[in-house]
């Protein structure tokens, strides 16, 4: 049996992440925004062609990779399908902040270097592409089709509104436009505003919206590989991914200076010196069995989790029957949720030790009113009856994947205490929200 360890970001990664903000602690307001500028400015410049080859690999489908995830859609189609022949369905380059907005097209006066930032560039379908033009950002409209499917989002004759799942990362690629283009050296000096812009300033709107998509879609993971991969060609960050707050100290007149602690950033949480990450080894038996895990994996795929086993992974489910299947590269369950249980059928057994920091014990869990499989929060053995008093009225029964069993109703409990890294099936009366008691 071996052990996998999976470390979900590494602290010296972190602090020489860290390092590359250090001339900017302890400014605020315009001096912060200028130095900013200073900071990720002068990057290297690549052709418009050899950046599709770069965003073959920042917005590389994590499911799966041959494909790409087109971001107005989120569809995931094959990198080899780009709409060179104007192809509708296939893919093309999208200038987030438009290219007429400040007059950095191919044969505009400020082309180099903003032309072909890949900051600011993303792959889309080539007839949302088309349809969401130079219009601003904003919310409401019509429903945006793309062919006779309906997507998620929303256009008006001056607006255009993305799914909910891309909001922030459209917002602060915009942040990113406007510290990095200020005018000089020949660049644009671009500003988002809280207005309907006019072709051919260089402006954007709406400003009071995209700062609130900032707040309700905070920077995931798939963004922040993003940003670590346009570093790596282009030598300069997004600063707004890397630190959020930026956004609050630049735009919302916030007088407080610009901090650095020594942070490992998981899950979007800021995990600092004096919080202690834990490990949490879970043992998968051969077959069938549930499982789930206190740490906060919330927003991790099923990849993530088990990429370092797969080859002993044959299927995982939910309890609402979807799979991570990797023989054959399904993967329908998406993101690992807090609180939840899951079915996994190993080929033989192994010990994975994830590495992280404790979910809260009372984390809100739903429960649907029929079956689910519960996970467990807590890292101590704790007696069952002790954790579900509180909702004796609505419990029917509890099994774990050894067949025994709380069953309330017959006053039976050969389950015993809880243990952490096992799962549950659980049938309730109604739906509810479920959240494990104190023990301490």
């Amino acid at each position: 049996m071996k052990k996998i360890l999976l470390l979900l970001y590494l602290p010296l990664m972190i602090s020489a992440q860290n390092s590359y903000y250090n001339t900017c602690v302890g400014l605020s307001g315009l001096m912060l925004k200028e130095e900013l500028h200073n900071v990720i400015n002068d990057h290297s410049v690549y052709s418009y062609s050899q950046v599709k080859e770069i965003l073959k690999e920042s917005d590389e489908d994590p499911n799966n990779s041959e494909n790409i995830i087109l971001v107005y859609t989120g569809n995931s189609i094959n990198k080899l399908d780009f709409a060179s022949n104007s192809q509708q369905d296939f893919w093309n380059r999208e200038h987030v902040w438009p290219k007429s907005h400040g007059d950095f097209g191919p044969s505009g006066i400020f082309s180099t270097p903003a032309f072909t930032d890949v900051h600011n560039l993303k792959p889309s379908d080539a007839s949302v592409n088309s349809l969401r033009s130079d219009k601003d950002f904003d919310v409401g409209g019509v429903i945006v089709m793309n062919g006779d499917v309906e997507t998620e989002c929303f256009s008006t004759s001056l607006t255009f509104e993305p799914r909910d799942e891309v909001k922030g990362d459209i917002a602060r690629i915009i942040f990113y436009m406007d510290v990095r283009y200020e005018g000089g050296s020949s660049e644009p000096d671009l500003s988002p505003v809280d207005y309907t812009t006019n072709y051919p300033d260089p402006e954007i709107g709406i400003l009071s919206t995209l700062l609130s998509w900032h707040v309700e879609d905070p920077p995931d993971l798939f963004e922040q590989n993003r940003n670590d991969v346009i570093y790596s060609w282009q030598g300069n960050r997004n600063p707004f991914i890397d630190f959020p707050q930026l956004v609050d100290l630049i735009y919302n007149n916030n007088s407080d200076s610009f901090q650095i602690n020594e942070c490992v950033d998981l899950n979007n949480n800021n995990i600092c010196d004096d919080i202690d990450l834990i490990d949490h080894s879970i043992i998968l038996d051969s077959g069938w069995s549930l499982f789930s895990t206190y740490i906060d994996v919330n927003e991790l795929t099923i990849q993530n989790i088990f990429s370092q086993i797969e080859d002993n992974v044959i299927i995982v489910k939910d309890e609402d029957g979807n799979v991570y299947w990797p023989e054959y590269n399904l993967n329908s369950i998406g993101e690992f949720s807090i609180g939840k249980g899951y079915q996994i059928k190993m080929s033989e057994s192994d010990e994975l030790v994830i590495n992280g920091v404790k979910s809260p014990y009372n984390y809100s869990i739903s429960l649907s009113g029929s079956w689910n499989i519960l996970g467990y929060l807590h890292q101590d053995s704790v007696n069952i009856e002790t954790m579900f008093n509180s909702i004796d009225d609505n419990l029917i029964i509890i099994k774990d994947d050894d067949g025994n069993v709380y069953w309330p109703e017959y006053n039976l409990n050969s389950i015993g205490n809880m243990v952490p890294g096992e799962g549950y099936r659980i049938k309730i009366l109604n739906p509810l929200n479920f959240t494990y008691p104190d023990i301490e």
